[in-house]
């Protein structure tokens, strides 16, 4: 059998957006790849337009392959590139957690924490609703503190053990921590978590130079 071919990988990247997801599992894995950097308020380049004619940041591009959803990007480097690392054996049911926590990240707390940002400083003035925002961030405590509970007593949300799922959540509690919704009083798990995952050199090189667009 022919071995697949070695990866030609490129991820368009803007600090602090999702594509830190991607260039943290990049690194964990090993790969080699080309970055395209973009700035999230400015006119994107004809490159990263051929891989998102929307725009969207993270886009990827692997050979034929084009994509420019977070998590479909991490499944499709697990599957291709993973080996069996960062994920529990396929058809376990810590297999099935870890989908559950990457899409848990995306659609049941950053899209409250973006919310949230929008309606205080990423929108302009005229267009802001002020009084959603005590119910978002209600919202988004009982999440953290969901997670938080989650945490008790394991170094990462499946466990001991590191896997892909820590990097999606990762992301997200480290944004949620950049706009001050985190508190070693309220969330001392959630903290040390955070603490934790940014002592990995991968971690540290995907978030370099990061400014919170949260």
């Amino acid at each position: 059998m022919a071995s697949p071919p070695a990866p030609d990988i490129t991820v368009v990247h803007a600090p602090g957006a999702r594509s830190v997801q991607i260039i943290w599992l990049v690194e964990e894995l090993g790969l080699q790849y080309k970055i395209v950097q973009v700035e999230l308020t400015k006119r994107k380049p004809a490159e990263h337009r051929a891989l998102s004619p929307l725009g969207l940041v993270p886009a990827f591009k692997d050979h034929d392959t084009v994509l420019s959803e977070s998590g479909a990007i991490l499944q499709y480097l697990l599957q291709c590139f993973g080996n069996g690392r960062l994920q529990p054996p396929i058809g376990t049911q810590e297999a099935s957690l870890l989908l559950q926590w990457c899409w848990f990240a995306e659609a049941s707390l950053t899209n409250l924490l973006s919310d949230i940002a929008l309606h205080t400083k990423l929108l302009p003035a005229k267009m802001r609703v002020a009084e959603v925002v005590p119910f978002l961030k209600a919202r988004t405590a009982q999440r953290l503190a969901y997670v938080e509970g989650e945490l008790q007593g394991k170094d990462h949300i499946l466990g001991q053990d590191f896997t892909a799922a820590d990097i999606m959540l990762g992301y997200t509690i480290t944004q949620a921590k950049h706009i001050g919704l985190l508190s070693e009083p309220q969330h001392p798990n959630l903290v040390a978590y955070v603490e934790r995952l940014h002592r990995r050199p991968a971690c540290q090189k995907a978030f370099a130079g990061v400014v919170s667009r949260l």
